[in-house]
């Protein structure tokens, strides 16, 4: 029962801090964007990668130690 505990703060912890992520990525993307954050749509990739479009822009970002980095340059 107590392991079964353990993991589940553990998903919990990952979990939000891969929410805590896109939240960081949607607040630079729409300052790079100039477009305003609710109409940006931020998917997960790998490694800490973040995809970023909207108003007709796409992005790429890094986010490491909570900060955000540009991965690729907008299209």
């Amino acid at each position: 029962m107590r392991a079964q505990i353990v993991a589940a703060g553990l998903w919990a912890v990952v979990g939000a801090s891969g929410c805590a992520g896109a939240g960081l990525v949607a607040a630079r993307a729409a300052e790079d964007m100039s477009c305003p954050e609710k109409e940006i749509k931020v998917t997960s990739r790998e490694m800490g990668g973040y995809d970023a479009s909207g108003c007709g822009k796409h992005f790429s970002y890094l986010v490491r130690g909570g900060e955000v980095l540009p991965d690729s340059g907008g299209e």
